[in-house]
């Protein structure tokens, strides 16, 4: 199930890019990104060109044009495959612990099916540079750190990731 899932990913991830959101703004925003300096006033001559987030200068970076694939970028592509792993592990760790609670197995496995089976989150992310998706992902990662207990890191520690994940988050996109 997993292995089909990063396939999914990769595959959709390098292919063209059909996504309106992406067509219309986050590609232009990450055109400008690539050929251009940070701009003052660009939101005059376009609105759309000032809908400046940390994501889209992300993906302005990773940009691998030179590969010869059609994908504006890999950075949505990473962030779901990193996303299949964690789940595979927390998955395979709660169903071999026996003490695990059912409930927490459960509600796992919603998360799991949520983001792969029922929903196009995956696929509208992996075909595009919208960082709306992205944004869930990392605001639950900073709640599970904030609620999991975990016997290898100082409680401190975790806190602090969970912040860093929640200010990163807010200069991706402001509402969230």
């Amino acid at each position: 199930y997993f292995s089909a899932a990063i396939i999914f990913i990769l595959v959709v991830g390098a292919w063209h890019i059909i996504n309106p959101d992406t067509l219309g703004y986050h590609a232009p925003i990450i055109t400008w990104n690539e050929q251009y300096k940070v701009t003052p006033g660009i939101a005059n001559l376009n609105g759309r060109l000032g809908l400046q987030s940390s994501w889209f200068i992300l993906c302005a970076l990773f940009n691998f044009s030179f590969t010869g694939t059609p994908a504006l970028t890999f950075i949505n592509s990473t962030i779901l495959c990193w996303l299949v792993f964690f789940l595979a592990g927390i998955l395979s760790r709660s169903y071999l612990i026996a003490r695990t609670h059912p409930a927490t197995q459960v509600l796992w496995s919603i998360l799991c099916i949520f983001c792969f089976g029922i929903n196009i989150q995956v696929y509208l992310t992996a075909s595009s540079a919208s960082p709306d998706f992205v944004i869930c992902i990392f605001l639950w990662a900073s709640f599970y750190l904030l609620l999991v207990d975990n016997d290898t890191i100082q409680p401190v520690t975790q806190i602090l990731i969970a912040l860093v994940i929640l200010s990163f988050s807010t200069t991706l996109k402001l509402s969230a």
